[in-house]
């Protein structure tokens, strides 16, 4: 796994965006928030599954203007995936 790809556990800075993970855990599974600071210092929930964000992940999803859920669920990494593929072939809509 590159570095890319890693999952992030802690405290993360991209593009003056401070992002961190709080896991909640029970019996049973590992729950994961992601809390992101802006540059302006907002802060805000990303409304992204319940499992790590990839450095990758983040990364297209600052660079998208935190794009909001596309269906019932929370963002997957194939949304934000094929979120970032409408946007470098110029069909931004976000």
């Amino acid at each position: 796994m590159n570095d890319y790809n890693r999952p992030i556990k802690e405290t993360y800075h991209y593009k003056s965006h401070v992002y961190y993970p709080e896991v909640d855990c029970d019996d049973e599974r590992y729950l994961y928030y992601h809390h992101l600071i802006k540059p302006n210092g907002d802060k805000i929930l990303i409304d992204f599954t319940n499992h790590y964000m990839t450095i990758q992940d983040l990364h297209k999803y600052i660079d998208l203007g935190y794009p909001q859920r596309q269906s019932a669920a929370p963002l997957s990494p194939e949304e934000i995936a094929i979120m970032w593929n409408e946007y470098i072939m110029g069909e931004i809509y976000y």
